[in-house]
């Protein structure tokens, strides 16, 4: 009965949507850490290594001293415009994650009023449920859902 009560409650739902899409933003912006971290640091690494493998940049060998130092100055180049690309994506993911747990919030707040307006309608008070559904603005359970959800769309 729990179980049946939980998996037909929509706050699940929306909640597991949002943290779906932070998974995928997680996989985009790890991705992204080892292309704008570790390839600046290979490249700083080179003169240290190209005596020991065959590295190749763009179909070029880099087989000697003067171009591994060449490709280590690209590598300190690239982890300057790599740090600030890297702190921008820190913020935009701290701002949505702040987004997220604001709307889940909301809408936790929005059942809690409806279910109150619910319980009071199922013991006979009519009036004081109709009043709290006033307050929202809405007719019904499913209306108080959508309209949260309207509103942050339209933020």
């Amino acid at each position: 009965m729990q179980a049946k009560a939980e998996f037909l409650d929509r706050r699940n739902w929306i909640a597991i949507g949002w943290l779906m899409l932070k998974f995928l933003i997680g996989l985009l912006c790890l991705l992204s850490v080892v292309v704008l971290f570790v390839t600046p640091l290979l490249f700083i690494l080179t003169p240290l290594f190209f005596h020991f493998f065959d590295i190749y940049l763009v179909g070029i060998q880099i087989d000697t001293f003067t171009k591994s130092l060449v490709i280590m100055a690209m590598g300190v180049i690239f982890a300057f415009i790599s740090s600030r690309l890297l702190n921008v994506l820190v913020r935009l993911i701290g701002s949505y994650t702040l987004q997220m747990t604001k709307m889940l919030n909301r809408i936790q707040t929005t059942f809690q009023d409806t279910g109150k307006a619910h319980e009071v309608m199922r013991s006979g008070a009519e009036g004081y449920a109709s009043s709290a559904y006033l307050k929202l603005g809405v007719r019904n359970r499913e209306e108080a859902v959508l309209k949260a959800l309207e509103v942050e769309i339209l933020k």
